[in-house]
């Protein structure tokens, strides 16, 4: 994230922007915010802003790049500012496929052979053998019985274009998995289950595949795989070539598809984003843009919670503009 830490000069008091009894408007898309006429390009030096979040973090820009933010800095990029709950990765070694925690079916790994979505050659080949079997990578995480939890992988094709990735029927008896379509701006080519499953195209030729299913067994812990698929089977005559590339996989309490977390060694976890704005006026009317092209009216009371803790309809997405008046 680039951030300016200039100050604008205001002309009779009032930032470039404001309107007419505007105290708060915050474009985080632009770069450009003002509180009670004081203008800056760093919303850390508005009086009244207030930010934490006690971890590092990461988000996406509109690219599909996947960008690192240090402890404690907002997560501010060209779709605006990302605001989330608390999050844990119940996986271990999310980017290390070659470690023994990550289980191998008739495929090796080769680590750290192409660059990953984050700009880091970090991304790990999956290499076929010639059997025909399920070739695979899967680990086996905790999570919480009668929970619902995503799991999503970046996947890069190379010799195959397809990919499953599936829960066990430990999980739930219906297998609740997806086989992904890692062609043009992907798709979904079969369901299994009762999974629900997403794709999308990101930095770099990779695919961001998850899928979201509901225990519905005591279990405490179970196998998640990630396999290559051909005609949306899992099993097949290997080709003893790359099949695609893989990086960072998270396994994720609930049902929104999550900025990653990475781990190295044990499962992982990525603090709230605390924000709040405190202003002065009597303003009457408080307006959130965020997402694609959804809005918000919080109470225009200061100050004026926009952290996760306030569990505002912008909560898990990027906030694009903030207005009060």
């Amino acid at each position: 994230m680039r951030v300016g830490i200039g100050l604008e000069i205001t002309q009779g008091g009032r930032a470039p922007g404001f309107g007419a009894g505007t105290v708060v408007a915050l474009d985080f898309q632009r770069k450009d915010f003002g509180i009670n006429g004081s203008h800056v390009s760093d919303p850390s030096l508005l009086p009244g802003w207030s930010f934490t979040r006690a971890s590092v973090g990461m988000a996406s820009d509109s690219a599909g790049n996947v960008l690192s933010f240090a402890s404690g800095q907002p997560r501010s990029t060209d779709l605006g500012l990302l605001i989330e709950p608390a999050g844990t990765n119940n996986f271990q070694w999310s980017q290390a496929f070659d470690n023994v925690i990550w289980s191998k079916g008739a495929v090796s790994i080769t680590p750290d052979a192409v660059v990953a979505p984050d700009g880091t050659t970090t991304a790990d080949a999956m290499v076929e053998d010639g059997t025909t079997a399920a070739h695979q990578v899967f680990q086996n995480c905790s999570y919480v019985a009668l929970s619902t939890n995503t799991v999503t992988v970046y996947v890069k094709p190379a010799t195959r274009t397809q990919v499953y990735v599936s829960f066990a029927s430990s999980y739930d008896a219906s297998n609740p998995g997806a086989y992904f379509n890692l062609t043009g701006s992907g798709s979904v080519a079969l369901t299994t289950g009762t999974g629900v499953p997403s794709i999308t195209l990101v930095a770099g030729g990779f695919y961001r595949c998850s899928v979201t299913a509901t225990s519905s067994t005591a279990n405490t812990s179970g196998n998640f795989f990630i396999a290559g698929a051909v005609g949306s089977s899992n099993s097949y005559a290997g080709n003893s070539s790359t099949a695609f590339y893989l990086w960072q996989a998270d396994m994720q309490p609930g049902s929104s598809i999550a900025s990653p977390i990475r781990t190295v060694g044990a499962t992982g976890t990525r603090a709230i984003d605390a924000l709040t704005l405190t202003y002065g006026g009597s303003p009457t009317t408080a307006t959130v843009l965020y997402g694609t092209n959804s809005s918000a009216s919080p109470s225009a009371a200061s100050p004026l919670n926009l952290g996760a803790s306030s569990a505002g309809a912008w909560v898990g997405n990027y906030i694009r503009r903030v207005t009060v008046q």
